[in-house]
């Protein structure tokens, strides 16, 4: 049992703790409105597709991939359209068998690959078929895109290893992406 000192002491403490607490929350509240915007800071569903709730993702049956994103979504993820084909891949339909006519692509990476936060059509794997198909003309050119927010190199090496090759690319392309030291920021 509680002495009523005791309780005087607690209340005092937690008082004490209240405007650190205020604050932190004006600062994150800040944070969110300046890096997504009002509607964003204030709402839960975009906020939930902004970090990604685990709809968005399922367990790989390859350990060493651990997570891939759900195949036949569609739905909103990180303010835009986000839609993944029948294979898990952020990306529009196509056969795995390759076609003798095509030169494919398979495009490895983590959210920058994948598109995070960009429309499908201007995700740079997408522009870049488009480019390549209309300037190259007779030739015909796939680029499939198997990025995954937050995917590592051990992940990329799975991913490789386990559904890229399944899918017959004339060329691999993986990206890599360091965010540079503060030496170099500026």
């Amino acid at each position: 049992v509680r002495s009523r000192r005791q309780r005087q002491m607690c209340i005092r403490d937690s008082l004490t703790c209240l405007p650190t607490l205020v604050l932190l929350l004006l600062i994150e509240f800040a944070i969110r409105i300046h890096k997504f915007g009002f509607d964003a800071a204030i709402s839960p569903a975009i906020m939930n597709s902004l970090f990604g709730k685990p709809e968005y993702f399922q367990k790989s049956k390859f350990p060493e991939i651990v997570y891939e994103l759900r195949p036949n979504l569609n739905t909103i993820f990180a303010k835009v359209p986000f839609r993944t084909n029948k294979f898990g891949m952020r990306d529009k339909d196509f056969s795995k068998s390759k076609p003798e006519t095509i030169i494919r692509y398979a495009c490895v990476g983590d959210s920058l690959t994948m598109g995070r936060g960009v429309k499908l059509s201007g995700v740079f794997h997408t522009r870049l078929e488009d480019r390549m198909n209309h300037e190259m003309k007779p030739k015909k050119f796939e680029f499939l895109n198997f990025g995954v927010g937050g995917y590592d190199l051990r992940q990329y090496i799975g991913v490789i290893k386990e559904k890229v090759l399944k899918f017959d690319p004339d060329y691999i392309i993986c990206l890599l992406y360091t965010s540079p030291s503060p030496r170099d920021r500026g």
